[in-house]
């Protein structure tokens, strides 16, 4: 059986990164943790903008390759787990933007590929789920602490306690997800929004990307501190001269 299994395709500015390990639906085993780590850091390389993340296969993902963890003993559980939280972390601290488009199952370590993800839409398919608690462990991939930045504390601990299953456009009301689209159009709508954040100044989004991770873990005080540097790097770069010049002479920035 294949364990991991992977598409890129880098298009000028942005970048899409594919689960395809079809006959697993997706199943996140070692092999595909570390895939999908190793794509997100040639986007990078390569000078993608904004990244999507997403599945050709019939469902987004159904979290974490059981039967994979089922042969392990316990070392070789920690070692899988470390794989799983390399991927979460290089998701969370890419410095470009990162775009999930999730339809179909998204449960458990899917689930949380895509809150690692700035934004999230779904096709109306998606079901969203943390069902961790049921099978004898606890969300592992930031289930416990993305979910509850996104809906608040209540809402979280109602899914991560019961594991229900969340639809679509109930997720979107709970602000779990970000914009619903039909079904099919998911990586359509992805790409179109990856390209109007390539559209921005790189170095801005960067930065604003980068203060606002670093906000969040600080009191309101030390958090406007950390946006007021990212403000002075960002006014006194060449950059800003020119968005203004273009802005007053009604141009297209070198950037965009």
């Amino acid at each position: 059986m294949t364990l991991a299994s992977t598409k890129f395709h880098q298009n000028g500015r942005t970048a899409a990164i594919s689960l395809d390990r079809v006959q697993g639906h997706n199943a996140l085993s070692g092999d595909l943790c570390d895939a999908v780590a190793h794509e997100l850091e040639e986007a990078v390389a390569q000078g993608s903008r904004a990244v999507v993340l997403h599945s050709t296969a019939v469902h987004f993902s159904v979290g974490a390759d059981l039967r994979e963890r089922q042969g392990l003993d316990k070392a070789g559980l920690l070692r899988a787990r470390e794989r799983s939280a390399a991927l979460t972390h290089a998701l969370v601290t890419c410095p470009v933007p990162v775009i999930a488009a999730v339809h179909g199952f998204t449960i458990g370590g899917g689930l949380e590929l895509a809150l690692a993800a700035d934004i999230i839409i779904a096709e109306e398919s998606a079901i969203l789920s943390l069902p961790e608690a049921g099978i004898g462990i606890v969300p592992g991939g930031g289930g416990t602490q993305l979910l509850a930045r996104r809906v608040g504390w209540g809402a979280a601990n109602l899914m991560v306690y019961t594991g229900r299953r969340i639809e679509a456009d109930i997720a979107e009301r709970m602000h779990l997800v970000d914009e619903v689209v039909a079904v099919g159009e998911g990586l359509r709508a992805a790409l179109e929004l990856a390209n109007e954040i390539a559209s921005k100044n790189p170095q801005s989004v960067r930065l604003i990307k980068e203060v606002t991770l670093l906000g969040a873990g600080h009191s309101v005080d030390e958090a406007l501190r950390i946006e007021d540097r990212a403000w002075r790097v960002a006014a006194m770069s060449e950059d800003y001269q020119q968005g203004l010049a273009s802005f007053a002479g009604k141009t297209t920035p070198p950037w965009a």
